[in-house]
C-alpha cells in the first residue's frame, strides 16, 4: 500500500490585507505607488487581501479597477474580504472569498441598534413622551469591545479634558518630542519561518534568532541579538539613515528604505559575522563589527 501523498494541516500565516477606505481609485493608485517605491523588496509579489469591508457601493468595476492597480505595482491578491455579496464576484475573479472582520460585524450591529433606538425615540417623541433610549440597547452597546476601545482611544477624550498647550519655546518643544517618542517593539522569542514582525514608527529589537523564511520589518532601525537567516527590511516608511545589526549574518535578503541585497550579493568574507547594515550614499555597506 503506498503512503500518503499529501496531508492537511492548519497554519497561521500573516498576510498583508489593504484596509480600502474610500471608492477613490485614483488617490490609491498615487498611495499605493508612494508606498512601493519606499520599500519595493517588501512588496516584491507579496501576497495581498483586499480589504473591502468600508466601501459602499462596491461593484465589479471598481475592483476590477483596484486589481489592476494591486498588480501593476507587482502585488499579488488572492482574496475579496467583504460581505456575503462578494462571493460571486470573488469566484468569477478566480480569487477566494473571506468574510467581514470582528470589527465589521460589531459596527453593523451597533449601526442596527442604533436605527432601532431612534425609531423608538421618534415613535416616542410623537406620542409626547419624554425622549429616552432603552436601557437594554445602551447597555448592549456599552458593553461592546468596539465601544470600549473607542472610549479608551485619545480620539474619544473629551475636548474639555485636554489641557491648555504651552506656550511654543524650546522647552515645550522639548516636551512634545518626549511625549510622541514610540518605544521599541522587542521580541524575546525566535521568529520562525512564515512569520512577519513588522514594528511601526519604531526600532525593532529580537532578542533571539530569525529563522529562513521568516521577515522582521521595522520602520527604524533592527537588532537582532542572535542569527539572522531570514529577511530584515529596516526604514520600510524612507528612513534612510535606518541600520540593521546582527550577530550572525546569514539573511537571506537585507534592505534600507528600499535599498536591498539579497543573500547571493552577501560579501563571503562577513556570512556569519557580527555585522551592521547601512546606507553610504545610497548604497548599501555591510560593515563588520
Amino acid at each position: 500500500m503506498t503512503s500518503n501523498a499529501f496531508a492537511l494541516k492548519s497554519q497561521m500565516i500573516p498576510l498583508t490585507v489593504i484596509e480600502f477606505t474610500s471608492n477613490d481609485e485614483q488617490a490609491f493608485e498615487q498611495q499605493i505607488a508612494q508606498k512601493v517605491a519606499t520599500s519595493p523588496a517588501l512588496f516584491d509579489r507579496m501576497p495581498a487581501i483586499l480589504g473591502l469591508d468600508e466601501l459602499e457601493p462596491v461593484t465589479e468595476s471598481l475592483v476590477q479597477k483596484l486589481l489592476f492597480i494591486i498588480r501593476k505595482n507587482n502585488i499579488l491578491p488572492i482574496a475579496l474580504r467583504g460581505s456575503d455579496t462578494l462571493q460571486s464576484l470573488a469566484q468569477k475573479l478566480d480569487l477566494a472569498w473571506i468574510p467581514p472582520g470582528r470589527k465589521k460585524l460589531q459596527k453593523q450591529a451597533q449601526k442596527a441598534k442604533a436605527s432601532i433606538e431612534a425609531n423608538e425615540s421618534s415613535e416616542k417623541s410623537g406620542e409626547g413622551i419624554e425622549n429616552t433610549p432603552s436601557p437594554k440597547i445602551e447597555e448592549a452597546v456599552a458593553s461592546t469591545p468596539t465601544e470600549q476601545l473607542e472610549l479608551s482611544s485619545p480620539e474619544a477624550s473629551s475636548v474639555e479634558d485636554t489641557p491648555e498647550a504651552p506656550p511654543a519655546d524650546s522647552r515645550s518643544s522639548e516636551v512634545l518630542i518626549q511625549n510622541t517618542h514610540i518605544p521599541a517593539k522587542v521580541i524575546s522569542t525566535p521568529v520562525r519561518s512564515g512569520q512577519q514582525i513588522y514594528a511601526k514608527d519604531t526600532d525593532l529589537i529580537i532578542l533571539s534568532q530569525v529563522g529562513q523564511g521568516a521577515e522582521v520589518i521595522a520602520d527604524g532601525n533592527i537588532h537582532i541579538y542572535g542569527t539572522l537567516r531570514g529577511r530584515a527590511i529596516a526604514g520600510a516608511s524612507g528612513n534612510q539613515q535606518a541600520r540593521i545589526f546582527c550577530q550572525s549574518l546569514q539573511a537571506e535578503l537585507v534592505s534600507i528604505a528600499g535599498i536591498y541585497k539579497v543573500s547571493d550579493d552577501l560579501p563571503s568574507d562577513q556570512l556569519g559575522q557580527s555585522c551592521q547594515v547601512g546606507l553610504k550614499e545610497n548604497n548599501l555597506h555591510i560593515d563588520t563589527l
